[in-house]
């Protein structure tokens, strides 16, 4: 989808700019896509957490972070993840990464100081799952690729009047909203619910996940500078959805519903 979005683009420069677009143009347009979609799949992450603004933390700063984090990679027989902390009250947490084996788990301090170690494992639970589905692949691509445009668009916002937000503004403003309608189509539909009742069945203790959304609710997991082309990565989106940039997850379950689909359990 990516190289065929390319090639179309290519065309129609073609014919708005009156070109004679031969048959090297699209080879070169191919090529260029393989290389772009290559390094996207390596880069991803880094350019995610880069957003985000989040530092590694080690066993010593935070060793009952790191213990839950291996136990549960002993339980899905995972290789432990790098772990990272976001310097922010809010109570939230997302996973990054290429693969089950190459993912990075980011955690805010206040989950971090406001969850009990029961309430902790459904969080990481959660995470350590999404990545073993390859669910953490997909919105990882997705957040550097389809919704590459979406962040333009908030750094231009970010700086009004100046050339380079004019610059950055431009292709924002143009492929913001198609990129967020098909990255609503991409990501699978109710992912939050099935995640959810996914790490329950693996910490077998489906208050402890309960308790943590409950803490999650209202505003305490608001991030305002939060990147929305990383919004579905999130436990909780950080930002509402709102704007001709925002990311429409396929009607994403609120919170109270998550919760209610767990304590059937």
């Amino acid at each position: 989808m990516f190289v065929g979005s390319l090639l179309v683009v290519a065309a129609l420069l073609g014919l708005v700019l009156r070109l004679a677009v031969g048959w090297w143009a699209f080879v070169i347009t191919i090529g260029l896509a393989a290389v772009i979609a290559w390094s996207a799949d390596r880069r991803a992450a880094p350019v995610v957490l880069r957003t985000i603004g989040s530092r590694p933390v080690s066993p010593a700063e935070e060793p009952r972070l790191h213990n839950v984090v291996e136990g549960l990679c002993a339980t899905l027989g995972l290789r432990p993840p790098a772990v990272e902390l976001l310097d922010h009250p809010a109570v939230n947490a997302l996973a990054v990464g290429r693969s089950p084996g190459h993912t990075t788990l980011v955690v805010t301090r206040g989950l971090v100081d406001g969850l009990g170690r029961i309430e902790l494992e459904g969080v990481v639970a959660r995470l350590l799952v999404a990545a073993k589905q390859h669910d953490v692949q997909l919105g990882t691509l997705v957040s550097a690729t389809v919704l590459a445009p979406v962040l333009l668009a908030e750094r231009a916002a970010e700086r009004p009047g100046g050339a380079l937000g004019r610059l950055l503004g431009i292709p924002g403003s143009l492929l913001g909203p198609p990129g967020a309608s098909l990255a609503a189509k991409v990501l699978p539909p109710r992912r939050d619910v099935l995640l959810d009742l996914a790490a329950a069945a693996v910490t077998r203790y489906p208050p402890g996940l309960i308790t943590a959304l409950d803490r999650c609710g209202g505003d305490a997991a608001t991030i305002p500078q939060a990147p929305r082309s990383s919004a579905h990565l999130w436990m909780i989106d950080p930002r509402p959805a709102v704007g001709p940039t925002a990311i429409d997850r396929s009607a994403p379950a609120p919170v109270d519903e998550r919760i209610a689909t767990l304590r059937e359990l």
